[in-house]
């Protein structure tokens, strides 16, 4: 698991070689979070964290 400019991505690997795999969780600017295939594709869904 790791994070980069507000995404949270999985890995199989560790780094240097990372190996992603799987959805990512896209902070929104509004405090909303949203699942994408990938860092520049449309949202799959809304995401609900409680708190």
């Amino acid at each position: 698991m790791r994070t980069s400019h507000w995404v949270l991505r999985f890995s199989t690997t560790t780094r240097p070689l990372l190996t992603v795999v799987g959805p990512c969780l896209h902070a929104n600017s509004d405090g909303t979070y949203a699942v994408r295939r990938g860092p520049t594709s449309e949202d799959l869904g809304p995401v609900a964290l409680g708190g």
